[in-house]
């Protein structure tokens, strides 16, 4: 009711000071009809914010820019040191290697069995140590996208019948079932794949006890390749299940633990998996062994 009366009464009050002051006071034109002003004000506001907007995300984008060369310099420099520091380990490992052979072999003289088994131990070590290498240079390899994958068709029934990691297992006198049928074929990449197999079984055969037993089933499930690796091993805590593909993470501690192995072995696997679009899960308790299972879907 009030604002009818006020617009009632607008065009009287401007007669009225029109003819009594010739004009409209500017503070009675803007009290009486305040719309356009406050049009003007809110537009200048949207302007205002706008161009602080633009010059706020202009400062960011730099910013953004700047932190992306920082770190591909970084990475850059990562990759060149881990390539140069590989390369220079190799070179006084393969010598080691070598004069530990020679050595075990009698070159240098008669040695007796105290001897021969140190010598076993350097060459275990050695190996341990070159293994680490290609694992580091592997994982830097596929983290900075330098390996490529090429999917082709891959038998893993043929491959995993001729692997030679099945001796190491009746070796430690661990049995093996396989269960995958003779024409399953998946398109992978089949050099990285070999990888995950070989990783997902060799730790399988780690944690698994004399006498103990590993399942590797294959099958077509849902527009996916399932592979999975059962061990009766000795289990995996809750807690380190989420850890278990970060680089360089053990589930035993440093100090104590009595399983070799560089722990960039799940770590590798699980990003040539990502690669493929897959994914890994854990089933896993203490005592009661561990279940890795791959997917990778279909193309």
């Amino acid at each position: 009711m009030l604002a009818f009366l006020v617009y009632a009464f607008v065009p009287i009050l401007q007669i009225e000071s029109i003819f009594i002051y010739g004009s409209i006071n500017p503070r009675i034109e803007v009290f009486l009809n305040p719309f356009p002003f406050i049009s003007v004000m809110l537009f200048t506001k949207v302007v205002y914010l706008k161009l602080v907007n633009k010059a706020i995300l202009k400062d960011k984008l730099r910013i953004s820019e700047q932190k992306y060369r920082e770190a591909k310099e970084l990475s850059e420099m990562k990759d060149n040191f881990v390539s140069v520091v590989s390369h220079e380990l190799r070179t006084p490992l393969t010598s080691i290697k070598l004069y530990a052979n020679l050595l075990s072999n009698g070159k240098f003289g008669k040695v007796n069995e105290k001897q021969i088994n140190t010598v076993n131990i350097i060459n275990q070590e050695t190996d341990r140590l070159t293994n680490l290498i290609e694992d580091i240079l592997n994982l830097s390899k596929i983290e900075s996208n330098k390996k490529e994958i090429k999917i082709e068709r891959f038998n893993l029934y043929n491959f995993a019948k001729a692997n030679p990691i099945h001796e190491l297992a009746r070796e430690k006198g661990i049995r093996v079932k396989t269960n995958i049928p003779k024409d399953f074929i998946i398109d992978v990449d089949p050099e990285k794949f070999k990888q995950v197999f070989i990783n997902l079984v060799s730790n399988a055969i780690k944690f698994t006890d004399k006498r103990g037993l590993i399942n590797i089933l294959a099958k077509n499930d849902m527009g996916n390749y399932i592979i999975s690796v059962k061990d009766s091993g000795s289990g995996i805590a809750m807690d380190d299940i989420p850890r278990l593909f970060d680089k360089f993470f053990q589930v035993q501690d440093y100090m104590t633990r009595d399983k070799g192995g560089s722990g960039l072995g799940l770590a590798i696997a699980k990003h040539i998996v990502d690669m493929h679009h897959g994914n890994i899960l854990v089933e896993s308790e203490l005592g009661k062994g561990s279940t890795f299972t791959v997917q990778i879907p279909k193309i």
